[in-house]
């Protein structure tokens, strides 16, 4: 599994919230209904990654500080029993305790559920997939969710590679960062989407990666004109936002930065650089509406007291499972960005002006 599927198979996962924390009861009110397990599950399915997660987490309460208890306990439910159930398949999951997360207060390593989905038997857009989650002493214990993994969006602009039949010769289509871009796609079964764009080069040391985004989820045009009612979107790339924010990731490197696009034209589309891309991301419904209503950054959510249509766990538990799609587009920037970037070492061109 390589580093790009696991970025997709855990962006969303590893953002959402950790638990619920919440202090204890003032102990002026006397408590009338029974104390009753309740659990935080968590997971995005990814149809491009052979590995997928499930984060499932207790939920607490504590009268001491909510932060410094989960900064010092493993909040992790072992000894689960967590199967996914989709068409004809069902994939039984395994435990894991070493996935890295982001650096901060919270543990630096989490333990997930983990599901390795063979070449011959991989997710499948468009399907339904039902997770089960139960205890082996407990025949009465079961949390169940449902997803559907939405089809892949396809990209209308940018184009794909273009073909010159004359030559027999492909070429990136040319994106024109220093101006407003249309950035259009058909959008399959997704309830909601978002984009990001992202740069390789060479930091002067070794090859490094910077990126734009994401866009908050959206669930119609933004900022231009598309036709959805026949399933296509499009969204408005303001002038010079993406080359700004590549640019001031350059002067965090050791070094001189270059990429690697000096090849302009090839024989296939495989040899053409891959040193600049565009991705949409399509979310499935349920989990479009969780990222829209709810806050999954964890800035003081109860989801306790949240409607239940901003969870599809089954019983009192929480959480959200959901499914993506992503849509990959490289392409070759125009001769403004790449000057503004410092990749033309000549006068910028009047037009750039």
């Amino acid at each position: 599994m390589n580093a790009k599927s696991l970025y997709l198979g855990l962006t969303y996962l590893l953002l959402l919230p950790v638990g619920l924390l919440f202090p204890g009861c003032n102990p002026e009110f006397e408590v009338l209904a029974p104390e009753k397990e309740i659990f935080a599950v968590y997971g995005v399915l990814h149809p491009d990654s052979t590995e997928q997660y499930i984060r499932i987490s207790r939920m607490f309460r504590t009268s001491e500080d909510s932060y410094i208890y989960a900064a010092e306990n493993d909040l992790s439910v072992r000894n689960l029993r967590v199967t996914l159930v989709g068409p004809n398949t069902t994939y039984q999951a395994e435990m894991v305790t070493d996935v890295p997360k982001e650096p901060g207060l919270f543990r630096a390593a989490q333990s997930v559920y983990r599901f390795t989905i063979p070449q011959n038997v991989a997710l499948q857009p468009g399907s339904n997939y039902v997770l089960e989650i139960r205890k082996p002493d407990d025949p009465d214990f079961l949390i169940t969710a449902r997803t559907q993994i939405p089809t892949k969006p396809d990209f209308l602009f940018p184009s794909p590679p273009i073909f010159n039949e004359s030559t027999g010769l492909y070429r990136l289509p040319t994106v024109k960062l220093f101006t407003d871009n249309e950035i259009r796609f058909k959008t399959g079964t997704g309830g909601g989407f978002e984009l990001r764009f992202y740069l390789n080069f060479w930091n002067g040391v070794e090859m490094d990666e910077t990126f734009w985004g994401p866009t908050k989820v959206f669930v119609e045009n933004q900022g231009c004109e598309e036709n959805s009612d026949r399933g296509r979107f499009c969204y408005k790339i303001r002038e010079w936002s993406v080359p700004i924010k590549f640019r001031s990731a350059f002067s965090q490197g050791p070094g001189p930065v270059s990429i690697n696009d000096s090849i302009t034209e090839a024989r296939s589309p495989d040899l053409l650089p891959r040193t600049t891309r565009v991705e949409v991301t399509a979310i499935d419904s349920v989990f479009s509406n969780y990222l829209q209503i709810n806050n999954p950054f964890g800035f003081g959510v109860n989801l306790l007291m949240d409607s239940p249509e901003y969870t599809n766990m089954s019983g009192d538990h929480i959480g959200i499972f959901g499914a993506i799609n992503t849509d990959v587009r490289y392409f070759r920037m125009g001769i403004c960005s790449r000057h503004f970037l410092g990749f033309v070492p000549s006068a910028a061109p009047p037009f750039c002006q």
